[in-house]
C-alpha cells in the first residue's frame, strides 16, 4: 500500500510541473501571410490567402485575405492574372503555362504589401499508374502508383476527394403534400434514403523516388480508412490528384 501511495504521489508531482507555453511573436508574425495552392499547367488553378491566427484566441474559422491581386510571370514576359472568386480564394486558367520554362508567383495585398516567388521551373507531371487498396487488419489500406521513364520529376505530392454512399435505417415513402397530407413517394428521384458524402484530404501526402535507382513510387500509402468506418458499408469512391514538385 506504501508503494502505491508514493507512485501516486510521484504522478501528482509530474503532472504539476507542466507550464503552460506562450510563444513570444512580434505583431507582423503574428499576421502573417498563408499562401496554399500549386502552380501548374490545368484548367483551373486556386490559390487560397488567410492570415495566420494566434492560438490563444481560440478561433475556429480561417482569416481570409481579401482584395488581393495574384500573377503569375514568366521569365520570357507571359503573365497569367487570377480572379478572387471569394473567401480568400482566387483562380486562374493557367494551361499556357509550359514544361521546362520558369515561372513565379507575385501576390499584391490589398494595403499595398508586395510578395514574390522564386522562379521555379515547370515540371511535366506524370500519369497515376494506379491506385490500389489491401485489406489489413486496421482497416483497408489505399495506395498510389507512378513512375517517370525520364527520371526528372524525384518529388510528387498527392490530394484526394473521397466519396461514400450512406443509406438510412428507415425508408420514407411518404412525403408532405398540402397542409394535413400527405403523398406517396413514386418517382425514383424522390427517394431521399440513399445519399452520397464527400471529403476531401486534409494531410500533405509527399513521396520521392530521390535516392532510388529509378523514378518509380510503388503503393505511397495516402489514407487508411478503419475497419468499422461507414465508408465500406455500401459503395466508395475516391478521386486522386499528383503534382509534379520542386525540391
Amino acid at each position: 500500500m506504501r508503494n502505491f501511495i508514493i507512485g501516486t504521489l510521484l504522478l501528482l508531482l509530474a503532472a504539476g510541473c507542466k507550464d503552460p507555453y506562450v510563444a513570444d511573436l512580434r505583431p507582423a508574425e503574428r499576421s502573417m501571410l498563408v499562401v496554399e495552392g500549386h502552380l501548374g499547367n490545368g484548367a483551373a488553378t486556386t490559390i487560397r490567402l488567410s492570415r495566420a491566427i494566434d492560438l490563444t484566441e481560440h478561433r475556429d474559422t480561417v482569416k481570409p485575405e481579401l482584395r488581393a491581386r495574384l500573377t503569375v510571370e514568366g521569365k520570357d514576359n507571359t503573365s497569367f492574372p487570377f480572379l478572387e472568386r471569394g473567401q480568400g480564394r482566387y483562380e486562374a486558367n493557367l494551361t499556357g503555362l509550359q514544361t521546362g520554362r520558369e515561372y513565379r508567383l507575385r501576390i499584391r495585398t490589398s494595403n499595398g504589401s508586395e510578395y514574390l516567388s522564386d522562379y521555379v521551373l515547370m515540371k511535366n507531371n506524370p500519369v497515376i499508374d494506379s491506385i490500389s487498396w489491401r485489406e489489413v487488419p486496421e482497416g483497408v489500406r489505399l495506395y498510389a502508383s507512378t513512375h517517370d521513364p525520364a527520371n526528372n520529376t524525384l518529388y510528387y505530392r498527392w490530394e484526394y476527394e473521397e466519396t461514400w454512399e450512406l443509406r438510412s435505417n428507415y425508408v420514407s415513402t411518404y412525403k408532405k403534400g398540402s397542409p394535413r397530407t400527405v403523398i406517396p413517394r413514386r418517382m425514383p428521384e424522390e427517394d431521399v434514403s440513399i445519399c452520397w458524402k464527400m471529403q476531401p484530404s486534409t494531410s500533405i501526402h509527399l513521396g520521392s523516388s530521390a535516392k532510388l535507382a529509378a523514378d518509380v513510387i510503388s503503393e505511397q500509402p495516402l489514407l487508411l480508412i478503419p475497419a468499422a468506418h461507414e465508408k465500406l458499408a455500401f459503395r466508395y469512391s475516391i478521386l486522386v490528384r499528383q503534382y509534379a514538385l520542386s525540391k
